[in-house]
């Protein structure tokens, strides 16, 4: 593990965050990171109270993330009434977090 600070002249990309984190993900699953996947969701209810839980990604590419969950749980009822959301991503083999801020969207039954 590399416990040198991130710093910019390291990145693969400034321009393009979804380039830059598909070269930390390969790193991670390289170097057989069991986690590398997950990522802690925070979304907000209607009413304000602010939730967040670890999910796992499906997917993804330059128009988002792709993380699966049940239609009927709490999560995506958030999602549904209030699409702001921030999903972050732990990088232990970097000792970083690539956070990401956007709007949430169901993708054929599942919240992306």
């Amino acid at each position: 593990m590399d416990t040198k600070p991130l710093t910019e002249d390291k990145l693969v990309s400034k321009t393009d965050p979804f380039c830059q984190f598909d070269s930390w993900l390969k790193d991670a699953t390289q170097m057989d990171h069991h986690f590398a996947l997950n990522a802690c969701l925070a979304t907000g209810a209607q009413d304000g109270t602010i939730s967040n839980r670890v999910v796992t990604m499906g997917s993804f590419n330059k128009d988002g993330f792709v993380f699966f969950t049940s239609a009927e749980g709490r999560k995506a009822k958030e999602l549904e009434s209030n699409p702001n959301c921030a999903l972050t991503f732990l990088l232990a083999h970097i000792m970083a977090a690539s956070p990401y801020r956007g709007n949430s969207q169901s993708a054929s039954g599942r919240t992306q």
